[in-house]
């Protein structure tokens, strides 16, 4: 599920029910992605992984993107 960065409180008990999983948090470049994974941890979530390099980095290592309606 992709949780924009300005909606991340909004959605904090979905998010609190996947405590106990990895969450992703990334974004373009990953200034915003650091800011909710700031918000994420001031609530308690811990079990967080930040996307080396975000989009950007992702993009320049040639990897796909892929839209869900495509799997």
């Amino acid at each position: 599920i992709n949780i924009p960065h300005y909606e991340v409180t909004d959605h904090l008990p979905t998010i609190q029910a996947w405590k106990d999983k990895t969450i992703l948090v990334y974004c373009r470049s990953g200034r915003r992605a650091w800011h909710a994974e700031q918000a994420l941890m001031a609530k308690g979530i811990k079990n967080l992984a930040h996307l080396q390099g975000d989009m950007l980095g992702w993009q320049a290592d040639g990897r796909p993107l892929v839209l869900a309606e495509e799997k």
